[in-house]
C-alpha cells in the first residue's frame, strides 16, 4: 500500500556514497603524522583531533607566501589562543585554498599561523571535519564517506541530493524494523522549498492490526536541525533527529489533514544494521543533505511567498486536494490555444482555453485519498501544466507519467485500460515528430508510430508511419503509412515480413498528398504488388492502379482503385470508391468494390 508518497527505491549502494579511504600513518614519539599537500606543497602534519584548526608555523607560512601560494586575500585577522599548558600565544588566521590527503582534496580550510619558526604542524578539526567519519586502526587512518563532505563546487546538485536520498531509502527498506504484527517503515521523498525554507519531506508508517497503526507525512526544516544521532532500545535502534532549542517545528500530517508539531522525530531500524556498520554512514548521509542545503540559497524567483502565492487545502469525502494559486496582479499573455487551470473559493478547479475565471494555479498540486495515499502529483506555471505529472492507483502502483512544457504534453507514459503493458508517447501529440511506442508487460515492443511531414509531397501535411512487431521480438511484422488520425486508411508503401526478416508482401497505395489532392483518401492499391515465399523468392504478383476523374468544371469527381484481371485482360474496380459533388468539397461518399462487384454495406 502506498502511504502518502511512499515510493519504492531500488537498493542503491555506490562506491561514491560509501567511499572509504585508508592512509598509512607514521607514529613517532606517541603521535601520528599524516603526509599532506598544502596548496600543492608536501608537508607532514600531526594528526590532532583535539585541535580546532589546522596550524602551520611561520617557516611554512613564509615559504608559501614567497611561492605565491598564500596571498593577501588568504590572510585574515590576528588572534590570541591558549595552548595546552595554559599559555597565551599570538597567531594569524588564514585560509588554505587546498589541502590534499591521499588524493582527497578539501577546499578553503580555516587555519592559523603560529608565530614561531619551529611550531608543529597540526591537522585539526577544520580539515578533519570535512573528511567525514574518521577512525585510527593499526596505524591506519580510515576515512568513511568522504563524498558526503567533499568539495561541492563542481557537483551536479540535484543528482547529488537524489542519489543520497535513494541510498538513505535503501537502508531504511533493508533494515526496517519488524516483529509479529508490526512493521515500521520510513521513506524520504525529496527536499521541498516552502516560504524560503528547505524541508526534508517524507512519510513514516506503522503497519499493525492494533489501534496504534498510523501513516503520517513529515516535514523537517533542515536549517533548524541541531543533532542527528542513534539511541539503542531493547529491540531496535532509533535514529533521532532533534531541532535546535527544542523548537516544535517538525510538521506531521495524517491522512485527514490533521497537523501536529514536534521538536524531534525518530526512525526505527532493525539491529541487524550493526552487521555492516551503517549507522555512522546513515548519519553522515543525512548531515550531508543538511550541509548541501545550508549552502544553497532559497530560489526566490520561484518562491511561493515572494510571488504572492497561496496554498489551498480542500477536504473531500474521498480525499484531500493541496495546491497553490497565484495572488499577484500580473497576468500571463494568454494564448487562445492553451488550456489554463484556475480556482475561486466558490468553485472547484476549472479550466478554460485562452483565459481564466479566477486565480491561476501556480506551483505544485497533490491529491491524497482518504487513506493518505498520494494519487496525483503535478505542477503548474501561471495556469499551464508545466513539468512532471504522475498518477498512482489506490495500491500505490504508478499508472501514468506526463511531462508538460508550456501547457503542452511532450511525454506521456501510461497503462492502457485493461492492459498490463505500457504506452509511451514522446513529443506533441498528432504533430510532426510525435512518437508513440507500445510495450507489453515484459517491456517487449509491440508497435511503434511516428508522425512526420513528407517534404517530397505536394501537400505538406502530417502522415503517420506504423510498425507492428512479432511477439517477444524486435522483428517487424507489418509496416504501413496512414494519413493523420485515419489508422485504417493506408497510403504509400505497405510491407509485411516473415519472422526471419524477409518480405512477405510489398506494394504501394495511392497517396493523395503526393498527387496534390488535399483529401482523406486511403486503401487504394496503386502499381505492382508482390507476394513472396519465406526464402525471399517471388510467389505471385498483381497489378493495380488509382483512377482520378474530374467534373467539367475541373473539380474532383471520383477517386477509386482498379485491379487488372489477367484472364479477362481488363481492369476491374477494386477497393474504395470516393465520389464528390460538383463543388469538389467535403470528405466524399465512400463505397467499395471487390473484383469488379459492388460490396454491400454491412
Amino acid at each position: 500500500m502506498k502511504k502518502i508518497i511512499l515510493c519504492l527505491f531500488i537498493l542503491l549502494t555506490t562506491n561514491e556514497i560509501l567511499a572509504q579511504t585508508t592512509i598509512n600513518l607514521d607514529k613517532t614519539n606517541g603521535v601520528y603524522t599524516v603526509p599532506c599537500k598544502v596548496n600543492g606543497i608536501p608537508m607532514d602534519f600531526i594528526f590532532d583531533t583535539g585541535a580546532s584548526n589546522v596550524t602551520i608555523s611561520l617557516t611554512e607560512a613564509t615559504f608559501l607566501i614567497k611561492q605565491g601560494l598564500l596571498g593577501k586575500n588568504d590572510i585574515k585577522e590576528s588572534v590570541k589562543y591558549q595552548i595546552a599548558n595554559g599559555d597565551i600565544n599570538e597567531g594569524t588566521n588564514i585560509i588554505l585554498r587546498e589541502i590534499e590527503i591521499a588524493g582527497l582534496k578539501i577546499k578553503n580550510v580555516k587555519a592559523t599561523i603560529v608565530h614561531e619558526q619551529n611550531a608543529p604542524l597540526l591537522l585539526g578539526m577544520s580539515a578533519l571535519s570535512q573528511l567525514g567519519k574518521i577512525e585510527i586502526e593499526n596505524n591506519k587512518l580510515i576515512i568513511n564517506d568522504f563524498s558526503f563532505k567533499s568539495n561541492k563546487d563542481n557537483i551536479d546538485f540535484d543528482k547529488e541530493v537524489e542519489g543520497t536520498i535513494e541510498w538513505i531509502n535503501s537502508v531504511f527498506v533493508k533494515y526496517q524494523y519488524e516483529e509479529p504484527d508490526l512493521k515500521q517503515k520510513q521513506n524520504i521523498h525529496s527536499v521541498v522549498e516552502i516560504e524560503n525554507q528547505f524541508y526534508l519531506f517524507g512519510v513514516r508508517t506503522q503497519e499493525t492490526s492494533k489501534p496504534w497503526a498510523f501513516s503520517k507525512g513529515f516535514l523537517i526544516p533542515l536549517a533548524k536541525i541541531n543533532n542527528i544521532d542513534f539511541s539503542e532500545k531493547k529491540s531496535n535502534y532509533w535514529l533521532e533527529v532533534k531541532l535546535k532549542n527544542n523548537e516544535e517545528a517538525i510538521v506531521m500530517i495524517d491522512g485527514n489533514d490533521k497537523k501536529d508539531y514536534i521538536d524531534r522525530l525518530e526512525f526505527m531500524l532493525d539491529k541487524s544494521i550493526d552487521n555492516e556498520s551503517l549507522m555512522p554512514k546513515l548519519k553522515n548521509a543525512l548531515e550531508y543533505i543538511i550541509e548541501l542545503y545550508n549552502e544553497k540559497p532559497p530560489n526566490k524567483s520561484s518562491s511561493f511567498a515572494s510571488q504572492g502565492n497561496k496554498e489551498i487545502r480542500i477536504k473531500y469525502k474521498n480525499g484531500i486536494e493541496i495546491f497553490n494559486i497565484h495572488l499577484g496582479s500580473e497576468q500571463p499573455n494568454y494564448k487562445e490555444n492553451k488550456e489554463y487551470f484556475w480556482y475561486t473559493e466558490f468553485s472547484k478547479i476549472k479550466s478554460t482555453k485562452g483565459g481564466s475565471g479566477g486565480n491561476l494555479l501556480n506551483g505544485n498540486y497533490k491529491f491524497f485519498d482518504e487513506n493518505g495515499n498520494l494519487l496525483i502529483d503535478e505542477n503548474y506555471s501561471m495556469g499551464l501544466k508545466n513539468g512532471d505529472s504522475k498518477k498512482w492507483d489506490e495500491k500505490g502502483e504508478l499508472t501514468e507519467i506526463n511531462k508538460y512544457e508550456d501547457g503542452e504534453s511532450v511525454y506521456w507514459k501510461y497503462h492502457p485500460e485493461g492492459d498490463d503493458g505500457w504506452v509511451e508517447q514522446i513529443g506533441q501529440m498528432l504533430k510532426a515528430g510525435w512518437i508513440k511506442n507500445s510495450y507489453d508487460r515484459y517491456n517487449n515492443i509491440v508497435a511503434s508510430q511516428k508522425t512526420f511531414v513528407d517534404e517530397k509531397s505536394q501537400i505538406k501535411k502530417e502522415k503517420t508511419k506504423t510498425s507492428i512487431y512479432f511477439r517477444n521480438s524486435n522483428q517487424k511484422k507489418e509496416e504501413y503509412t496512414t494519413l493523420m488520425m485515419f489508422n485504417n486508411s493506408y497510403i504509400g508503401e505497405y510491407i509485411q515480413y516473415f519472422e526471419n526478416g524477409n518480405k512477405k508482401v510489398y506494394g504501394k497505395l495511392f497517396d493523395p498528398y503526393d498527387s496534390g489532392i488535399d483529401k482523406y483518401v486511403g486503401n487504394i492499391r496503386d502499381g505492382e504488388w508482390k507476394w513472396y515465399k519465406e526464402n525471399g523468392e517471388i510467389d505471385s504478383t498483381e497489378k493495380y492502379k488509382a483512377v482520378i476523374e474530374y467534373w467539367d468544371n475541373g473539380n474532383l469527381k471520383y477517386i477509386y482503385g482498379q485491379y487488372f484481371d489477367e484472364e479477362e485482360n481488363k481492369w476491374l474496380k477494386h477497393g474504395r470508391f470516393y465520389s464528390y459533388g460538383e463543388d469538389g468539397k467535403g470528405i466524399g461518399e465512400i463505397i467499395e468494390y471487390e473484383w469488379g462487384v459492388l460490396k454491400e454495406k454491412e
